[in-house]
């Protein structure tokens, strides 16, 4: 076997697989070419979309400036709130301590008023449970007896009011005449003395 047909040999078989890697890079060369269209249009889109970003962005901006600036005034209006809400609240405080102050000394002053009221008021006549009784027997049993002895009570206090009256009275201090309270009395004692005349 020559050389040269040795060489020929290995050529051969080098160029088979060249071919063939020819024919697929071929393929692949006309999809990138037949792609070429929607490439342009894609780079197109993008090219739209960055210039809508570069253009959106000082719309952004300001958007974010104004936003801002209000959200600095809520702050502003937030905290001048909080002011007055503490201030409130310690007033709130205060006058809630001297209510509770007030509270309990109230009690004391309560009770030292009616201890001084009992002092002073006299204690009340003793009354005999005969007496009591006596009374409720009369009332059971005699009821008109009773009416004509309130009558004749009333009488006698006409007459002693009468006659304290016409006598000269002592000097008082008070807010209204003594005349007219004393014609007031008589004219209700007077009504009274008719009332239980009316019911004997």
């Amino acid at each position: 076997m020559s050389i040269e047909l040795f060489i020929n040999i290995v050529v051969i078989c080098l160029l088979v697989p060249t071919i063939v890697f020819a024919v697929v890079l071929n393929k692949r060369l006309e999809i990138l070419r037949n792609s070429r269209a929607d490439l342009g249009r894609l780079i197109e889109a993008f090219n739209d979309a960055t210039t809508r970003a570069e253009s959106g962005i000082p719309k952004l901006k300001q958007a974010a400036d104004s936003a801002g600036g209000l959200l600095r005034d809520q702050i502003q209006k937030a905290q001048t709130l909080r002011d007055d809400m503490a201030f409130m609240i310690e007033r709130a405080e205060t006058a809630a301590q001297r209510l509770e102050k007030a509270m309990n000394a109230a009690p004391k002053t309560v009770r030292s008023d009616n201890s001084y009221r009992q002092e002073q008021e006299p204690a009340p006549a003793p009354v005999e449970k005969t007496g009591r009784s006596r009374k409720k027997k009369v009332l059971a049993e005699n009821p008109e007896d009773l009416i004509s002895s309130a009558v004749s009570a009333a009488q006698d206090i006409l007459r002693d009011t009468e006659g304290n009256h016409s006598s000269k009275p002592e000097k008082r201090f008070s807010a209204f005449p003594e005349e007219d309270f004393g014609t007031d009395r008589s004219e209700a004692e007077r009504e009274l003395l008719k009332a239980l005349q009316s019911m004997r």
